[in-house]
């Protein structure tokens, strides 16, 4: 396993104990509605979580992730980290960045940022955040915070797995940018799941631009302050 299923396989296997109940993988396929029945070309930024219906014996650990300000592009575009995680911002070009949220769940604001420094934030309330530079306007990243240890992100193709899931009842999420999110109950079996079908609607997704930190329009047709 390569790539992003192997950052999250490795970190779930990092200070989990051994758990007695019975444990299998939850597998299956995201789908997309797009307009004009067009194939998605994003579904690697689907994030897929299972939320258990009773609180764990053993609480999940919290992350750090990092997110990386290169090109004009916050990379990865989509991190994904349960909540009390840190994650933090690095500027890794040659001119200055900004990253700021306006989200409900906590803003945050870290002003500008020279080529080589990075701040970092602590996001304790689940939810998707999103961020932006106050700078570059096309410049946008999702931080997913979720309330379980069982979540993944999606494939290009749109086949998830997330593995060594107890026996037990769970909320199925599934979220994306342009496709909102769904929800369905899952009984999950001592055996796990496989072929599940899930669906996303993208086909009233808009794009608009978003404003500067300050809820306003940035200040050139470029996009860019200065």
């Amino acid at each position: 396993m390569t790539g992003r299923g192997a950052w999250v396989a490795g970190w779930l296997s990092l200070g989990v104990p051994a758990l007695i109940a019975a444990q299998g993988a939850v597998s299956g396929r995201l789908h997309m509605l797009e307009k004009s029945d067009k194939p998605s070309k994003d579904l690697a930024n689907a994030v897929v979580y299972l939320e258990p219906k009773t609180a764990p014996k053993k609480a999940f650990a919290p992350m750090h992730a990092s997110i990386g300000m290169h090109g004009r592009e916050f990379t990865p575009h989509v991190t994904v980290v349960t909540t009390g995680s840190t994650v933090r911002f690095e500027n890794q070009d040659p001119f200055r960045h900004n990253a700021f949220s306006n989200s409900d769940m906590g803003s945050f604001d870290f002003g500008l940022a020279d080529r080589g420094t990075s701040s970092q934030q602590v996001l304790k309330e689940p939810g998707v955040y999103p961020v932006f530079c106050d700078i570059h306007a096309k410049m946008a990243a999702y931080v997913v915070v979720v309330p379980t240890r069982w979540f993944t992100l999606a494939g290009v193709d749109g086949e998830f797995a997330i593995d060594s899931v107890p026996a037990g009842q769970y909320v199925l999420h599934a979220w994306h940018e342009r496709g909102g999110e769904t929800r369905q109950d899952l009984t999950v079996p001592a055996a796990g799941l496989s072929s599940l079908v899930v669906q996303l609607d993208a086909r009233g997704f808009r794009k608009v631009a978003h404003k500067n930190k300050l809820g306003e329009d940035y200040y050139s047709s470029g996009g860019e302050q200065y």
